[in-house]
C-alpha cells in the first residue's frame, strides 16, 4: 500500500509540475499609483531600475527624464530608446545648455520667475522680500529689453544697471541708456545693489554658454528626452540649472494642452522639498505619473515620504534604514523569546544504630495472723510467713541502614507576542543591487513585495509582461504528506 501511494504521489508531482510550466515566473510590478519614490540604491541599481522601469513607461507614453546624479545613470536607457523608438533626444548639461530648449516657450514674467526661483532654491522662507525684489527688477530689466530675454542679454542690462559697460553688440544704445539712466532711480538703485550683484553672478555665469537664446530643439519636442548634468563637480552654476530645470519642467506640464509625458527625476536629493512639493502636485493635478528617485533617506527626502507609493533599494546607513523600516511598519507576532533546560540528581545514605541493657530486681515480703474457734469452743491461732524474688535482666540492640539515589531533568520554552518590524534594518541595509522593496497599502498596514530590476530577466523563459495573478492552489489537489508508522 506504501508502494501504491509513493507511485500516486509522483504521479500528481509531474502533473502539477507539468502544469506550473505554462505558468509565467516573472512578471511586472505595476505601481499602484501615479507617483513613485524610489530611496536608496547605488549607481548600478539605478542604471538598471531606469532602464526596466523606463523602458516600460516608453511602449505606452512619452517619457521625460531628467538625470541629475552626476553618474550618468541614464546612458542605458538613452541607448535603448534611440535603439528602439528613434525619436530619442539627450542633452548634457550645461554643455548642451544652449539648444535643449531649457527656457523655451517661457514669457517675459515667466522667465522672471523662473530665475528668481532658481537663484532662492533653498533659501528659507525669511529671504521672501529678496525674492520678491528680484523678480521686480527682472520684470524691469526684461521690459527694458524689448522681451528678448537671451540670457547674455539679461547678464548685460545687469551689468549696465550696476555702472558696468555691457558687452559689445548685445545691447543697443538706446537700451544701454536706458538702463543705467533713468530705469532705476539713483536712491532706489542704492538700496537694490546687493540684489543686482547677486543676480549679476548667477546671470553672467549662466551667459557663458554658446548660443544667444535658448531656443526649442530642431525637430520639434522628442517621444523620449532627457536632461541630464555632466560628472563635474557641483557648484552654485549647477544648482542654478538644476533649479532652472524644475521650474521649466513646472511650467511645461502645468501650461501644456496636450498630454503631458511621464516624468522620472533621477537625483531628486538636488531639489528642495517646496520644488518637489509644487512639482508633484502639479503632475498629480495633470495625471501625470511621476518616478523620483533619491539617494538618501534624509532631510528633504524624509520630509516628501509617504507622498506616493515608496520603494525602497539598499540603504547603507543604519538612521536611513530604520527610518524605512519604520515607514514599513511593524506587525505583532509570536516568537520564541526562551529556552530553560534543567538537569539536577540528588542521593540520599541514612544509617541508624540502637543498643539498650536494662536489670530488674524485685523482692516480696508478705504474713498472715488469725484465730480460729471450733464449736466447742475450743481455740487455735495460726500464722504465716512468705517471701519471694524476682530477678530479670534484658538486653536489646538494632542497626537501619537506607539509602537513595535520583535524578531530574525539565526542558521548558517560552513564546510570547511581540510588535517588531515587518522588515528589519539590517535586511535593507544588505539588498541587492537589482533588488527593492515595493510598497502597497494594504488593509493592515503596508503590503510589501519583492522587485528584481535586473534588464536581463527579459531574456529568460517564462517571463510576462502583465502582473502576476496570486497563486492559489485549489484545495482537492493539495497533496497529504505521507506518515510513515
Amino acid at each position: 500500500a506504501l508502494e501504491a501511494w509513493q507511485r500516486g504521489a509522483g504521479d500528481w508531482q509531474q502533473a502539477h509540475l507539468a502544469g506550473l510550466g505554462q505558468v509565467p515566473e516573472w512578471g511586472s510590478a505595476e505601481p499602484p499609483g501615479l507617483r513613485t519614490d524610489v530611496f536608496g540604491g547605488s549607481w548600478w541599481g539605478w542604471q538598471a531600475l531606469l532602464t526596466t522601469h523606463g523602458t516600460s513607461i516608453l511602449a505606452s507614453q512619452p517619457l521625460l527624464v531628467m538625470d541629475l546624479s552626476g553618474q550618468l545613470v541614464s546612458g542605458e536607457l538613452t541607448a535603448v530608446a534611440h535603439n528602439v523608438r528613434g525619436s530619442a533626444a539627450a542633452f548634457v548639461l550645461p554643455a548642451d545648455l544652449d539648444r535643449c530648449g531649457l527656457l523655451a516657450g517661457l514669457s517675459g514674467p515667466q522667465f522672471a520667475d523662473a530665475i528668481a526661483e532658481a537663484v532662492h532654491a533653498g533659501t528659507p522662507g525669511g529671504a521672501r522680500a529678496d525674492r520678491a525684489i528680484d523678480v521686480r527688477i527682472l520684470h524691469q530689466l526684461i521690459a527694458a529689453l524689448d522681451g528678448d530675454i537671451a540670457p547674455a542679454r539679461l547678464a548685460a542690462a545687469t551689468q549696465a544697471a550696476l555702472g558696468h559697460p555691457a558687452g559689445r553688440g548685445l545691447l543697443t544704445a538706446q537700451e544701454e541708456a536706458l538702463i543705467a539712466g533713468d530705469l532705476f532711480p539713483a536712491e532706489y538703485r542704492h538700496q537694490i545693489g546687493p540684489n543686482l550683484v547677486r543676480l549679476d553672478a548667477f546671470l553672467t555665469d549662466l551667459a557663458r554658454y554658446p548660443g544667444r537664446s535658448f531656443a526649442r530643439p530642431a525637430g520639434g519636442t522628442a517621444y523620449y528626452t532627457c536632461l541630464a548634468l555632466d560628472c563635474a563637480a557641483r557648484s552654485a552654476r549647477d544648482e542654478l540649472l538644476i533649479a532652472l530645470a524644475v521650474q521649466w519642467l513646472i511650467v511645461q506640464i502645468s501650461g501644456s494642452t496636450a498630454a503631458a509625458p511621464a516624468v522620472i527625476v533621477a537625483g531628486a536629493d538636488e531639489i528642495t522639498r517646496p520644488h518637489l512639493e509644487r512639482l508633484a502636485d502639479v503632475c498629480e493635478r495633470r495625471r501625470v505619473p511621476l518616478t523620483l528617485m533619491f539617494r538618501h533617506l534624509r532631510e528633504d527626502a524624509l520630509a516628501v515620504l509617504g507622498g506616493g507609493t515608496a520603494a525602497f533599494m539598499r540603504l547603507g546607513h543604519h538612521a536611513e534604514a530604520e527610518q524605512a523600516a519604520s515607514y514599513i511598519g511593524r506587525q505583532h507576532k509570536f516568537v520564541l523569546s526562551q529556552l530553560t533546560a534543567t538537569l539536577g540528581g540528588n542521593e540520599t545514605h541514612t544509617w541508624t544504630g540502637t543498643e539498650g541493657y536494662g536489670v530488674t530486681d524485685a523482692a516480696t515480703v508478705s504474713s498472715a495472723e488469725g484465730w480460729t474457734e471450733d464449736h466447742l469452743g475450743v481455740g487455735s491461732r495460726n500464722a504465716g510467713l512468705t517471701r519471694s524474688r524476682a530477678l530479670t535482666a534484658s538486653r536489646n540492640w538494632s542497626v537501619a541502614q537506607s539509602w537513595a539515589t535520583g535524578t531530574n531533568w525539565s526542558n521548558a520554552a517560552t513564546a510570547q507576542r511581540v510588535y517588531e518590524f515587518a522588515v528589519e534594518p539590517s535586511v535593507l541595509q544588505h539588498l541587492p543591487d537589482h533588488a527593492l522593496l515595493l510598497t502597497r497599502p494594504g488593509r493592515v498596514g503596508s503590503d510589501l513585495r519583492a522587485v528584481e530590476c535586473d534588464p536581463a530577466i527579459v531574456t529568460l523563459p517564462g517571463v510576462s509582461t502583465q502582473p502576476l495573478a496570486p497563486d492559489r492552489v485549489p484545495a482537492q489537489i493539495r497533496p497529504v504528506m505521507p506518515i510513515r508508522r
